[in-house]
C-alpha cells in the first residue's frame, strides 16, 4: 500500500512539475508580442528550436521556428534589441 502510494505521488509530483502551462502560438504572434513591448521575459531552447514568451498580463506563449540555421540567431538579436524588462535566456545543449 505505501508503495502504490509513493507510486502515485511519484507520478503525480513528475506530472505537474513538467506541465507546460504556455500556449501554442504562431511565430508572428511571438514576435508582435516582444515589438509591442507586452513581453516581460522570453526563453530560448536553442536544442528544441523553441521560444516562450511571458507577458506583462501573466500570460505564456512558445512558438517554434524552422531549420533554417539562420533563424535562431535572428530571434535571439530580436529579444537582445527588445530590452525586454525580465530579460531573456538562451538555453544550448552541452555537447
Amino acid at each position: 500500500m505505501i508503495v502504490v502510494g509513493a507510486v502515485l505521488a511519484l507520478t503525480g509530483g513528475v506530472f505537474f512539475l513538467n506541465r507546460d502551462d504556455s500556449e501554442l502560438a504562431d511565430m508572428s504572434t511571438i514576435l508582435n508580442q516582444v515589438r509591442a513591448g507586452s513581453v516581460v521575459s522570453a526563453k530560448m531552447i536553442d536544442h528544441e528550436r523553441r521560444v516562450e514568451i511571458t507577458t506583462k498580463d501573466s500570460h505564456r506563449y512558445h512558438s517554434y521556428w524552422n531549420n533554417n540555421p539562420d533563424v535562431g540567431p535572428m530571434i535571439a538579436e530580436f529579444l537582445q534589441k527588445a530590452d525586454l524588462p525580465g530579460g531573456y535566456t538562451i538555453e544550448v545543449p552541452l555537447n
